[in-house]
């Protein structure tokens, strides 16, 4: 109840003060009633102003009353100084905004779980041997492999495959020509991964008995608001890719981008791979290491049981592949992310971590000089503080609070500024690229964690800057007087 109604002044402080000033007011008027004078009234109340600091402490929650009356000052500050506020908060976004867009990128490749059933669970296999280490395989190693369901279920297989749409101008279909980037993919690939369709359905062994020998299609959802133009009737429609017609069967959910780092334009049943890439054999080739195998781990089964089990599959796959190419035991690495969390896999990111890093710390030393430059102009107004009382540790707290807000501003003008890069890369730059290898990068957004993080960054780097030479030397200066 007491804490309640501290907050209940945090809220109504102005009728609390009024009250106080009422009830000081009414007290004066007693004693004068009384037959005291008006300045023997005022001394026999005693100092009012005294008075109503001990009123606030009991009334108060003190180190929030602090954060706010801190808070106050440094914007009635800032409206002074318009010029300097300007010049901060905008290199200090620029250093954020940069920083943002990074962790956005890292974010979405690394951090996010892949749009799938149960992500935690979904690993993908590999090999390696005396000098190789790989996660290719050939259409008949996946075969062996998905024979053995002891460890790993739900194991599906995938490979790109590239595919140029030719143009129709028909009156029921009009759409251009474009290079696109797709996946030839295990009939249970959909399935496996909980994928949904807005139109039409994905690959079903069941109504599609013949699967494969059938030419039929997926289509992303982005190509078919992208080449499609979101035509509600293309179920059941014929494309042509690289000259070979394709039965659209259905168009896949906006969510659902697919386990590779390359976003699919569409997907085709694994044996028409053979068809759209001309190599007839591509399937019963052995040594066509073109497919990557992704499955799920059994409840209660561990990363190591599953790669002892799998390893136990080694000899069937070296009983078709030659020379060096045999392995001697798997590799799994989780597919939570569609780039694991691995030292390896970050480390070609690490130097521009770094450059961007520098970017901030640059922006950090500007913001320091300013606020060294500004010290000298509020030596006196500190110094009139340090006479009324102030302590050293109080005035560091209010230049913490000054340095903290001019990042939270940076850092709400460098989201939006990561947001203006992420956009304009994505809708601008990448469509002017080749698609291949660079297709998912216009399915970044700046989300609701890039909004967290910009926030962390701002409050660290609020705290780096406040915390320059200049506080102390400020305050220490102040002292000497």
């Amino acid at each position: 109840m007491r804490f309640l109604r501290k907050l209940r002044f945090l809220l109504f402080r102005s009728r609390f003060e009024r009250e106080l000033d009422e009830e000081l007011r009414f007290h004066q008027a007693m004693k004068e009633r009384d037959g005291a004078t008006v300045e023997s009234a005022r001394r026999a109340i005693g100092n009012e102003t005294l008075f109503k600091e001990q009123s606030r402490d009991a009334w108060i929650v003190a180190p929030l009353d602090n954060v706010l009356r801190d808070i106050r000052f440094a914007c009635r500050t800032f409206r002074k100084n318009p010029g300097f506020v300007a010049s901060a908060t905008l290199t200090l976004a620029l250093g954020l905004g940069v920083n943002t867009a990074l962790f956005t990128v890292f974010n979405a490749f690394v951090l996010r779980p892949v749009p799938a059933r149960d992500p935690d669970r979904l690993v993908q296999l590999g090999v390696a041997g005396k000098d190789f280490a790989n996660f290719a395989f050939s259409w008949q190693d996946y075969v062996v492999l998905h024979e053995d369901h002891r460890v790993v279920e739900d194991l599906m297989a995938f490979a790109d495959v590239q595919g140029s749409l030719a143009g129709s101008n028909g009156p029921d279909e009009s759409w251009a020509q474009a290079d696109l980037s797709g996946l030839a993919v295990s009939e249970n690939y959909f399935r496996s991964l909980g994928a949904e369709t807005i139109l039409g359905r994905s690959f079903v062994p069941e109504a599609d008995p013949s699967l494969g020998l059938r030419a039929v299609v997926v289509l992303s959802y982005q190509a078919w608001q992208r080449h499609f133009h979101g035509d509600p009737a293309v179920v059941g429609k014929t494309i042509r890719l690289t000259g070979h017609p394709l039965t659209v069967i259905g168009v896949a959910s906006a969510e659902f981008t697919g386990l590779d780092i390359t976003f699919p334009h569409f997907w085709i049943p694994a044996p028409m791979y053979a068809t759209l890439t001309g190599r007839r054999t591509a399937l019963e080739d052995t040594s066509w290491f073109r497919f990557q195998i992704v499955g799920r781990l059994k409840p209660d089964v561990s990363m190591a049981q599953a790669r002892d089990a799998l390893t136990s599959a080694i000899p069937s796959l070296n009983e078709h592949r030659i020379g060096d190419l045999r392995p001697d035991r798997m590799r799994l690495v989780s597919k939570k992310t569609i780039v694991p969390f691995d030292w390896r896999m970050v480390a070609p990111m690490m130097p521009i971590i770094i450059a961007f890093g520098l970017v901030l710390l640059i922006s950090c030393a500007n913001i320091a000089n300013l606020l060294l430059a500004r010290a000298t102009a509020r030596q006196q107004e500190v110094a009139v503080r340090v006479a009324l009382g102030a302590g050293r540790g109080r005035l560091i707290h209010q230049l913490l609070t000054e340095s903290t807000l001019l990042a939270l501003g940076g850092g709400l003008l460098g989201f939006a500024f990561a947001h203006w890069i992420m956009t304009i890369v994505s809708k601008e730059v990448l469509p002017r690229v080749p698609t291949k290898g660079l297709l998912l990068v216009r399915e970044i957004d700046v989300d609701s964690h890039a909004f967290l993080y910009v926030l962390a960054l701002a409050c660290v780097t609020g705290l780096l800057f406040g915390l320059a030479p200049r506080s102390q030397r400020l305050v220490l200066m102040c002292r000497r007087r």
